[in-house]
């Protein structure tokens, strides 16, 4: 069997701005409203009860339990209730004599006390409603037992003053013991409300469950002697209601805050039943005078208990933490992975945790049984004692690193730290903690030799600086090059440069991709074929670096001299995995002599060098190619390979301006090809597309290099002739026209024709003054060739 209880774990105000609990702030309207009206019922008949025992006034008590009740409520369910505070107070003072506004000003004093006291705990005492720290309870008595009832009593007594429901001459008096009544309401009712409210639970045994109901029986056996007539005498004596005490003791140190609450509770219920029916120690000449007495008593009861139990609860707590505390101790010490252990003054071992018989081999009860300076290796065993007899004789703490001989003969170095133990100013022995540093030792090792390296390694970039630095400069010259030719000067300049104990050659594939053709050679020896196939090129045909270390050593590239016996090195050149070209480096030591690390080290720097080269060299060839590639297809018609219109129309205008300047003439042909559609029509749109990359290939080849031919539209061409007289035009239409009918065009195994042509001839500036006027006229008169019957050339007047 097993009881749950209140927990004896810390309960905290919420934080934040607001600090009603947070289920009070998410809670819905209709369990809210529930709350509220609970409360309000609960108060109301508290309150009737306290009226019940008025004296000197009907609306003022000296037992007033919903003092404790409003408070509690506020503290454990947040302010939102005060609503129901407000309203229980309220309706019992309405049913009294007193006016409503006087009853309505006594509820608001009593609903303001309640705010006031929570308020006051939460703020200034960051109170738990657990009561467990002396804090809480000091806080408790003070703001709200003691300062928050002066809020009710100041404005409830001063309502039936100002309601005439009492008389002003009587003010302090109703006060005193309204105020009084508030207090011991707030000390009785509220703390077992609280601690029996706190969460979460704890389970009681059957054991402590039969000792609390021991601990009742005593005290409602003592309550009934004292206060329930079973015991009288005519001279009261107040020290007999101390019999109580050792019984709130009792449940102050066995159960804590809860139980002490109750018990305080219990005896406050069976004092005031029996002072209120004129028995026990407490009796004055009126009720309110026993009241009185009684309430000092209990004061002391409550305040007592309060204490005592949040004392022994905090004193649980740090024996507890000390517990903990010791524990997570001994836990660090045992599974700490480094070396931990304690000497005496001799430097025998008096500890030893499991790292350290993992370290040394031995087992804790081998360990102590030996001296520290044992396990030392040899060299560092007169270094170990020295270290201890220094140590304890300092209490600044020592750090120092020796050896030590494991059970299996491991030598393992250790960094030891140490330092001295005291105890009341007296040195009792050392403490240490030792790190494994093998690891490091070897890591300092291996840095030693990383730095051997690494002086190696900058002698070698300061000689490579000097080759970034110029390949930095090659690629920025590379980027900026126009044209092939360019790129191919740049890179003849700065290769002798990057490899000045080799000669080398920079060749390129042909457009045909049928020939690798040098472009760019350096140095003294002979670098091979100058032209040739790039089947011939091993690189070339694997797409990787093909590297020669002597030429009868490896498999020998065909446009490399056999007869040489120095070694090279082959790179294509890739863009886009296309193959652009190679780099060939030749000459220098033969790398076979080279056998040790660093030659060989030297070797794949010079290596990755030739690489950055070659990708550098790549790019901006791609580049090269890419931009003329983009100025040919924004100037050039791409089905017949002849300028655009929009190119014929500039150059047009250039001639033009250029011709009124000087003063010559320009000619204009325009023609186009005759029954085209039917064409299209009979053979189809790819014998057409066919048929006019034909006619472009012609006309290319049968004007002057200074004359610009141009695809005008479908299957109309025109050609723009720099200063030819209109004679001159006529005749070069009529050459084109005869000579197109001779063009055999073959598509899909039959010859396309034959073909005739219309042409138009006009010049500037018999026939136009601009660029329109001038088309306009040629495209007129090609118009009248092709009305007149095709096949002839037509002169514009």
């Amino acid at each position: 069997m097993a009881i749950l209880l209140p927990s004896q774990q810390h309960r905290g105000p919420p934080s934040g701005r607001d600090i009603s609990p947070p289920g009070a702030r998410l809670t819905p309207f209709l369990p809210y409203a529930a709350r509220v009206g609970s409360l309000a019922i609960i108060y109301f008949l508290a309150a009737k009860l306290g009226l019940s025992l008025a004296g000197m006034h009907q609306n003022v008590s000296l037992v007033w339990p919903p003092t404790g009740i409003a408070l509690a409520a506020l503290l454990l369910f947040g302010f939102r209730l005060w609503p129901g505070v407000a309203l229980g107070a309220f309706l019992v003072n309405a049913l009294t004599d007193v006016p409503l506004a006087t009853a309505a000003g006594i509820a608001t004093g009593n609903t303001l006390e309640a705010i006031t006291g929570a308020y006051l705990l939460h703020r200034v005492a960051r109170f738990r409603n657990s009561l467990e720290r002396l804090q809480d309870v000091l806080g408790f008595v003070g703001l709200a037992a003691g300062l928050s009832t002066t809020v009710s009593a100041t404005i409830g007594v001063a309502s039936l003053c100002l309601g005439a429901a009492a008389p002003w001459n009587l003010y302090g008096t109703l006060w005193w013991q309204w105020w009084l009544g508030d207090a011991m309401g707030a000390l009785v009712a509220a703390p077992v409300l609280l601690t029996w409210g706190a969460k979460p639970r704890v389970r009681i045994s059957p054991r402590q469950v039969a000792e609390a109901g021991v601990l009742l029986l005593g005290l409602v056996t003592v309550g009934f002697l004292m206060f329930g007539g079973w015991f009288t005498t005519d001279t009261p004596n107040y020290t007999w209601a101390y019999a109580f005490f050792p019984f709130v003791i009792w449940a102050a140190l066995r159960f804590g805050p809860w139980a002490a609450t109750a018990a305080t509770l219990v005896v406050s219920v069976i004092a005031i039943s029996g002072t209120v029916r004129a028995f026990g120690p407490f009796l004055g000449k009126t009720l309110a005078e026993s009241l009185m007495l009684l309430h000092t008593f209990m004061s002391a009861v409550a305040v007592t208990a309060l204490v005592l139990a949040a004392a022994i609860t905090q004193r649980r707590q740090v024996e507890e933490a000390l517990r903990q505390s010791e524990k997570r101790y001994r836990e660090l010490f045992e599974n700490a992975t480094e070396v931990v252990y304690t000497l005496d003054l001799a430097g025998n071992f008096t500890s030893l945790n499991k790292a350290g018989e993992e370290v040394a081999g031995y087992t804790r009860e081998e360990a102590l049984r030996m001296n520290f300076a044992q396990l030392a290796a040899g060299p560092y065993r007169e270094l170990a004692r020295q270290m201890i007899a220094r140590q304890t004789a300092e209490e600044a703490p020592l750090v120092f690193e020796l050896e030590i001989v494991a059970r299996d003969g491991r030598r393992v170095p250790l960094e030891v730290s140490s330092r001295l133990v005291s105890e009341e100013g007296k040195a009792i022995g050392v403490q240490g903690i030792a790190r494994d540093i093998t690891e490091r030792k070897q890591a300092a090792a291996a840095l030693e030799q990383a730095n051997r390296k690494l002086t190696a390694w900058v002698a070698e970039l300061e000689d490579r600086t000097r080759q970034i630095t110029l390949l930095n400069d090659m690629g920025d010259l590379l980027q900026s090059c126009q044209t092939a030719a360019e790129a191919y000067t740049i890179i003849a300049q700065f290769a002798p440069k990057l490899f000045p104990a080799e000669s080398g050659m920079l060749a390129v594939l042909s457009p045909s991709k049928t020939l690798v053709e040098g472009v760019a050679v350096w140095g003294e020896l002979p670098v091979g074929e100058p032209t040739f196939a790039p089947e011939k090129c091993w690189a070339l045909r694997r797409g990787r670096m093909h590297f020669v270390d002597a030429p009868h050593d490896g498999l020998l590239c065909g446009h490399v001299d056999p007869s040489f016996s120095t070694s090279y090195l082959c790179l294509p050149m890739m863009a886009q995995g296309e193959p652009l070209g190679v780099l060939h480096l030749q000459g220098g030591a033969s790398r076979s002599s080279q056998a040790d690390a660093s030659a060989r080290e030297m070797r794949e720097s010079q290596q990755r060098l030739a690489v950055s080269v070659s990708e550098h060299i790549a790019l901006a060839l791609a580049n090269l190619r890419l931009q003329e590639t983009l100025r040919s297809q924004a100037i050039r018609d791409p089905l017949t390979g002849l300028f655009n219109r929009r190119y014929m129309e500039e150059s047009l205008e250039r001639e033009i301006r250029r011709a009124g300047r000087t003063g010559v003439p320009v000619g204009i042909i325009m023609l186009d090809i005759d029954h085209f559609k039917r064409f299209n029509d009979t053979f189809g749109h790819e014998a057409g597309d066919t048929l006019l990359g034909a006619l472009g290939n012609f006309v290319r080849a049968h004007i002057r290099a200074g004359d610009i031919a141009c695809r005008y539209g479908g299957e109309e061409f025109t050609l723009i002739l720099p200063e030819a007289t209109l004679e001159a035009t006529r005749v070069r239409a009529e050459q084109l026209r005869e000579g197109v009918k001779k063009l055999q065009v073959p598509h899909r195994g039959r010859l396309l024709g034959p073909i005739t042509l219309s042409l138009g001839v006009a010049t500037f500036p018999d026939h136009g003054s601009t660029s329109e006027s001038l088309l306009s006229a040629a495209d007129g008169v090609l118009y009248r060739a092709k009305q007149e019957g095709r096949d002839r050339v037509v002169v514009a007047r």
